[in-house]
């Protein structure tokens, strides 16, 4: 027997069925992202492709969430927790900038580990174990813990950043020359 995914699974009350289909909705701004989400399926929560090929994967396997991206077609975990908040809170941590640097927001650039969070590489707060951080995302996490994955994605969709706001950075740190505006214009399923 599985997870219900379809109410209720957050803090906040919300469901991970629901949250899963505005991510994939957010993702889909991005002309050549595809996504696949299926909640009722434990294996596979969330798999993307990126011009055709494949892109990321959030899977589940005996009770630990696996999340990572694809090399040479083969699956390479980035992040293994207990925790499904930990686990769709890395996913919109990794998918969400790049749809919004393709919006022309400004970018969320979270500091290092805030002060005073126990959060380390292999153990989580109460939430549940990591058994795999290999792009450092405990930093990062220790930022939002408060949050929930649907109020982390909301912050991440606004131009503003929301609750996140006062990590936006205003300047232009790419050097947003002729070739990044021409991503950007291709990138969009909509024009601006």
């Amino acid at each position: 027997m599985g997870v219900d995914f379809s109410s209720g699974f957050f803090r906040d009350g919300s469901g991970a069925e629901a949250f899963l289909d505005e991510l994939k909705a957010f993702c889909e701004l991005l002309v050549d992202d595809e996504v696949v989400v299926d909640a009722a399926r434990e294996q596979c929560l969330f798999y993307s492709k990126w011009q055709g090929l494949p892109a990321y994967k959030l899977q589940v396997l005996d009770g630990v969430y696996h999340f990572g991206g694809f090399e040479r077609g083969d699956f390479c975990c980035f992040f293994s927790t207990t925790s499904i908040e930990l686990a769709f809170k890395v996913l919109v941590l990794r998918k969400a900038p790049l749809v919004r640097y393709a919006l022309r927001y400004a970018a969320i650039e979270l500091p290092s580990r805030g002060k005073g969070w126990p959060f380390a590489r292999s153990y989580g707060r109460h939430e549940g174990v990591i058994f795999q951080d290999v792009d450092g995302y405990a930093s990062r996490l220790s930022w939002v813990h408060d949050l929930t994955p649907p109020q982390l994605l909301e912050a991440y969709a606004s131009e503003d950043g929301g609750v996140l706001r006062r990590w936006v950075t205003h300047e232009e740190r790419r050097g947003a020359n002729r070739y990044w505006a021409e991503w950007r214009k291709s990138a969009l399923r909509f024009e601006s």
